[in-house]
């Protein structure tokens, strides 16, 4: 650089110094406009040296925006972390208080028959020997799961935001609302559910099959194989005799029958008959001698 040009630079240098921010503004827009701007008087060495200054410049005033927004993050932070910790121990307490008290559990003994009302409205009646069991996590605002073992009625409330849920030893059957009558006993083989209104899935717990219910169907699930038999009939709702104290049987082999009256009386039952021998009739559940003086007469 000559020096006159640096002469002249450092002139403009102390004239830029002078000015105000506005005042240099509106003289750095006159000259645009005036055309008044020497590039030839300008290197390329000049160039570079303001351009790496207004870099450096440029660079400097970053520094406080990112100290500032960092700066803001840790207030956020230190606001939210209270709030957090409050909503953690809320949630830790709910569940401890759910850890502590014990399932649920409903049972009945032999000859017993029970009806009990759930928190939801659900209604089952449980037959002898049977047991009803729920967590208070599992049955709440959020969930509606129960646990069963051998023969009961369900009336289930309606709630379209939230299925009922059956778990067998067998099958696990999902419900919005409906009337059912269920047999899942842990010593048997067999789960039975037979459909007396409204519509439900079933799920073998053995193979997976799922198939969904209509009234007036029974279904018979094989918890070895998971195999579902479904079937029709005009009498589902007779499953649920039981709650009068009757049973009713039809084409059912005499061995199932002796068993069901052994189940329900608790007592040793022998009757000597073939064992292709099959009963059609109703029994009574709480009077075992009219009910084998019933069985008597048919096989005279």
């Amino acid at each position: 650089m000559t020096t006159t040009n640096r002469n002249k630079l450092e002139e403009t240098r102390r004239k830029i110094d002078s000015l105000t921010d506005e005042e240099l503004a509106q003289a750095m827009q006159e000259d645009w406009a005036n055309g008044d701007i020497d590039l030839d008087s300008v290197g390329e060495d000049d160039l570079k040296r303001v351009k790496a200054t207004i870099d450096s410049r440029i660079g400097f005033e970053k520094k406080p925006l990112r100290r500032s927004l960092i700066h803001w993050m840790q207030i956020a932070a230190a606001l939210l972390f209270p709030i957090c910790l409050v909503g953690m121990m809320l949630m830790y307490n709910e569940n401890r208080q759910y850890a502590a008290i014990p399932d649920m559990q409903i049972k009945t003994g032999v000859g017993e028959q029970v009806t009990v009302t759930l928190p939801d409205g659900t209604q089952v009646s449980l037959n002898s020997m049977s047991t009803l069991s729920y967590a208070p996590q599992a049955f709440s605002k959020e969930s509606r799961e129960v646990s069963f073992d051998g023969e009961a009625y369900f009336k289930v409330a309606k709630n379209a935001d939230m299925p009922f849920v059956l778990h067998l030893s067998g099958a696990e059957v999902k419900v919005l609302g409906t009337e059912f009558n269920a047999i899942d006993r842990k010593t048997e083989n067999i789960t039975e559910l037979a459909l007396v209104n409204g519509k439900v899935m079933l799920t073998a717990n053995a193979s997976g099959k799922s198939c969904t219910m209509a009234p007036n169907e029974i279904a018979t699930i094989d918890k070895t194989t998971g195999n579902i038999n479904l079937r029709r009939t005009a009498n589902a709702a007779e499953k649920g005799q039981w709650k009068q104290k009757r049973m009713t049987f039809r084409d059912a082999k005499l061995d199932y029958v002796v068993k069901e009256l052994q189940r329900a009386y608790g007592v040793k039952v022998n009757i000597k008959a073939s064992s292709d021998d099959t009963f059609t009739g109703t029994l009574p559940t709480d009077n075992l001698d009219e009910a084998l003086r019933i069985i008597e007469l048919t096989y005279k």
